[in-house]
C-alpha cells in the first residue's frame, strides 16, 4: 500500500500535480482492485484526463478533480467492454496481421489485402514467392529486436548498476563473410537450415555460413531445422565452429506491451489490448468459472462416450464456462474420410449433451479439428470441421462453435492459444540433437516460447500458408498455450506463459486439463476407471 501511494504521488508530481492525502487515498483505493501490472498505465490515463480539463494551470488537485477523472476513465472502459464480450472465440482467419517495422521500431497492424469468399473477406490463401521470404524475415526481425532489448545484448549505459556486468554483441553473418582471417568468440543470431543434405548452415538476412556442431554445447531446448538460435563460436576457414548453442531470450508480455503500447495484436473486435482493460479484469473476477480442455475425443468409440457421460454428470451441478474439444474425432481413419460416420458421431454427442440441461444452456462447446479429421489440405491454419458434418449439433446446442486450427480464445483479460497437432513428436524426430527424454516436455515448452512461434519447423514438416504464418506467432506472449498433442499430458510455465498439453483423452487414461482464468490455475483431472 505504501509503495502504491508513493507511485501515485511521484507520477502525478512528474506531471506537475500535487496530491493531498485524501486524493491519494481515492486513487489508491481504485487501483487496489486491478492487477498491479496495470497501475502505471491507469495513472497515466487519469493524468491525461485531468490535464485536458484543467485550464487555469493549477497544480493542486481537489477531490472533485480526481472523482471526475475516475468517472471518465470508468465510462471509457465500460464502452470498451460493450464492444468485447468476456468470452470471445477468434478464428485464425480473423486474426489481424502485423509486421515489425525497423524504421519506427514498432509492430504495425496491416490493412487486409483480402479476397471475398461467401460474403466474408479473407486474406488470399495462395501467395507469391515473396510471401515465403517474408515468413522468415519477419520471424528474424521479431526475435532480433526482442533479443537486442535484453540486458545481455542491449547497448551498455555507464552507471553504478552496470559495473561488472558482461555485455555481448551480436554480429551479422555478412561481417563474418567479409573477414578472410580467423575470427574468435563471435555470437550470431540466425536460423538453422539444411541447404545441402546432412549439412547444416546458419542464416540471417545478410547471408549464410556452414556450421560445425561436433563440439557444440547445447543449452536447454529442442533444436530443429527452422528454429532461430544464438550461436557462439569461432570462424575458421569459412566454417563457423560452434562452441555453444542457445535460444534467444524470451520476453514477458508486459515488457513487449511497454514498447508497443496497448494495440490489440491478439485479435477480436476491440482496438486496444484486453490486458489494458480494467473493466474486463473486474468482470473476469466476477465470473468464477473454468475452461475444460480435451483432445482426441473419438466420436466413434463407445468407451469415449461412456467417459464423456461421466464427465458431464460430474459437471452437471456446476457447468464450466466452456468445453474445448480437439480432434481427431474418429479413432480409425484408414478407410477414408468417413464423413457420414463423423456426422453421426456429432449427432450422438449433441443428444448426450442435451440430457444435461444446465450444461447445454450455460457452457460453450468449441470443436477444433485434428490433423486426421476430414477437411481441406493439411496446411495451417486449417478451417473448422466441414459444415455438412455439423448441421445437427449446431441446431441442437445454442453455444456450439467449430473453430479453426489454431484458434484463439479471450476470457476477460486472459489470452489463450489452442493448437491441435502432434508437434512434440515432429520436433523430436527433426531435432539435430537427440533431446533429453527426462526434460523433453520442459524443453518443448521453452522452445515454443523462445521461438515465439507455434511450429518452429521447416515448412515441409508443418506446412503453413505463406500469407498466414503470423497466426502461428506467439508474440506478445499469451497467458496460456494449449498444444493438444497425443503424447503424455504436461504443464510448464516460462516467462509467465503457461504451456499445457491435456494429452490424448482415450490414450492417457481419460485425462484432461481444467483452466481457471481468474487465478490462472491449471488442474490435472482424470475420469476414474470403473
Amino acid at each position: 500500500m505504501a509503495f502504491l501511494n508513493q507511485l501515485i504521488k511521484s507520477t502525478f508530481k512528474l506531471h506537475g500535480f500535487n496530491l493531498n492525502a485524501e486524493c491519494t487515498k481515492l486513487v489508491s483505493e481504485s487501483l487496489e482492485k486491478v492487477d498491479e501490472n496495470k497501475h502505471e498505465d491507469i495513472i497515466e490515463k487519469l493524468i491525461d484526463s485531468i490535464t485536458k480539463k484543467i485550464s487555469d494551470g493549477s497544480s493542486c488537485l481537489t477531490k472533485a478533480d480526481i472523482e471526475s477523472a475516475l468517472k471518465d476513465f470508468n465510462r471509457d472502459e465500460n464502452k470498451s467492454v460493450e464492444k468485447v464480450e468476456i468470452f470471445h472465440l477468434i478464428d485464425a482467419f480473423d486474426i489481424p496481421k502485423s509486421m515489425y517495422c525497423e524504421v519506427s521500431k514498432k509492430l504495425i497492424k496491416l490493412p487486409n489485402d483480402t479476397r471475398s469468399y461467401k460474403g466474408v473477406n479473407h486474406r488470399a490463401l495462395i501467395a507469391d514467392s515473396r510471401a515465403k521470404i517474408e515468413i522468415f524475415t519477419q520471424r528474424f526481425k521479431i526475435i532480433h529486436q526482442r533479443t537486442m532489448r535484453h540486458e545481455l545484448f542491449s547497448p551498455c549505459v555507464v552507471s553504478s548498476n552496470s559495473i561488472g556486468k558482461k555485455k555481448f554483441q551480436l554480429k551479422p553473418i555478412e561481417y563474418l563473410l567479409s573477414n578472410t582471417n580467423q575470427v574468435e568468440d563471435i555470437i550470431v543470431l540466425g536460423m538453422i537450415s539444411q541447404l545441402k543434405e546432412n549439412k547444416f548452415y546458419i542464416e540471417d538476412p545478410t547471408g549464410h555460413l556452414p556450421l560445425n556442431l561436433s563440439e557444440a554445447n547445447y543449452h536447454n531446448g529442442i533444436y530443429t531445422e527452422g528454429c532461430f538460435v544464438l550461436a557462439e563460436g569461432n570462424l575458421v576457414d569459412g566454417v563457423f565452429e560452434v562452441k555453444a548453442l542457445g535460444f534467444p531470450p524470451a520476453e514477458f508480455e508486459s515488457t513487449s506491451r511497454a514498447y508497443f503500447g496497448n494495440i490489440n495484436y491478439f485479435g477480436g473486435p476491440n482496438e486496444i489490448s484486453c490486458k489494458s482493460s480494467i473493466a474486463l479484469s473486474q468482470a473476469q473476477l466476477s465470473i468464477d468459472s473454468m475452461i475444460v480442455f480435451l483432445s482426441d475425443v473419438w466420436l466413434d468409440s463407445p468407451k469415449v462416450f461412456e467417459k464423456l457421460q461421466t464427465l458431464f454428470v460430474g459437471y452437471s451441478e456446476c457447468p464450466p464456462y466452456a468445453f474445448v474439444m480437439c480432434g481427431n474425432f474418429l479413432s480409425d481413419l484408414k478407410y477414408g474420410l468417413r464423413c457420414n460416420e463423423l456426422s453421426d458421431g456429432f449427432k450422438r454427442l449433441a443428444d448426450l449433451i442435451s440430457q444435461f440441461q444446465a450444461i447445454k444452456d450455460q457452457s460453450h462447446f468449441i470443436f477444433i479439428p485434428g490433423p486426421q479429421d476430414p477437411g481441406v489440405a493439411r496446411v495451417y491454419p486449417r478451417a473448422g470441421i466441414l459444415p455438412h458434418c455439423t448441421d445437427y449439433i449446431r441446431k441442437k446446442l445454442p453455444k456450439c462453435h467449430f473453430a479453426s486450427n489454431p484458434c484463439r480464445i479471450q476470457f476477460g483479460s486472459r489470452q489463450i492459444v489452442v493448437l491441435r497437432e502432434d508437434l512434440l513428436q515432429k520436433m523430436s524426430r527433426n531435432a539435430i540433437k537427440i533431446p533429453d527424454q527426462d526434460k523433453l516436455t520442459d524443453d518443448f515448452a521453452k522452445t515454443l516460447i523462445c521461438q515465439a512461434h507455434l511450429a518452429p519447423l521447416p515448412l515441409h514438416v508443418v506446412p503453413i500458408y505463406w500469407n498466414y504464418d503470423y497466426v502461428m506467432r506467439l508474440y506478445p506472449l499469451p497467458d496460456l498455450v494449449v498444444v493438444a498433442d497425443k503424447q503424455k499430458s504436461f504443464t510448464h510455465t516460462y516467462t509467465d506463459c503457461t504451456v499445457i498439453n491435456p494429452g490424448s483423452f482415450p490414450y492417457n487414461n481419460f485425462s484432461f486439463k481444467v483452466y481457471v482464468p481468474t487465478t490462472k490455475q491449471i488442474e490435472d483431472c482424470v475420469i476414474p476407471s470403473d
